[in-house]
């Protein structure tokens, strides 16, 4: 016997979702699935940007954070006694 329409089985998992909307803010969201997530989001008269799950978020965050520590280093580089020059 098939579930209702729009009913859960006690086997689907919610996810955490990391939203950046249209005003700019940041939000941290459990839901089923996207399209769930969106039609909440909408309830709440937020408009979503981006949505990625919380392991691509913070995936992305660590990349980012090298990049910009390379760049750090590169444009503020130590002499000799380990004290910037900048």
């Amino acid at each position: 016997m098939m579930p209702a329409k729009g009913l859960r089985s006690s086997v689907d998992v919610m996810t955490e979702y990391h939203v950046l909307t249209e005003c700019g803010r940041n939000l941290a969201e459990y839901d089923f699935d996207i399209d769930s997530l969106c039609r909440r989001l909408e309830q709440r008269n937020y408009k979503p940007a981006l949505i990625e799950t919380m392991e691509e978020y913070e995936a992305n965050l660590a990349a980012y954070a090298k990049c910009a520590f390379e760049l750090d280093k590169m444009f503020h580089p130590e002499n000799q006694e380990g004290k910037r020059t900048a």
